[in-house]
């Protein structure tokens, strides 16, 4: 689902799980989010939308695919949820290898964010490990702390 699709809410508190498009979809190019006046400006046309999204950052685990290290309108949400309700349990970002240190160093702190690591030079062979890696920390967490 994409920040212009109606109906957020109630996909939401489907039992359903959602892939969530902040910036968008290259199917609709006119309604990508590519500048920070762009994201300002969805803010504002889509506000039930950005509140929905840092609700689910306080209370959800997630899960951040093709997540830049970079962007900017995604790290101010996510310092945002870190700085109103820090949490011992982290969001999860997939990630090529590679990550400057101090940067990979400053995403549990900062974001909450863990990153799992795969060689994109193995056209993406570690995708699925990685995710059989973060499903296995996940249970392990639900079963220590319920």
């Amino acid at each position: 689902m994409n920040y212009y699709d109606q109906g957020l809410i109630n996909r939401l508190r489907s039992p359903t799980r959602v892939i969530v498009k902040v910036h968008g979809c290259g199917t609709t190019p006119e309604c990508t989010i590519l500048s920070k006046s762009a994201f300002f400006k969805s803010r504002s046309t889509a506000p039930a939308f950005f509140k929905s999204i840092e609700s689910l950052f306080l209370t959800y685990t997630l899960l951040f695919l093709g997540y830049s290290v970079g962007d900017p309108d995604i790290q101010l949400l996510l310092e945002n949820s870190t700085i109103t309700a820090s949490s011992e349990h982290p969001h999860y970002a997939l990630m090529p290898r590679g990550l400057n240190t101090a940067i990979r160093a400053a995403f549990r702190p900062t974001y909450n964010i863990e990153i799992l690591e795969f060689d994109p030079a193995n056209t993406f062979a570690e995708f699925i490990p990685c995710l059989q890696e973060l499903a296995a920390r996940v249970n392990e967490t639900r079963r220590i702390q319920p």
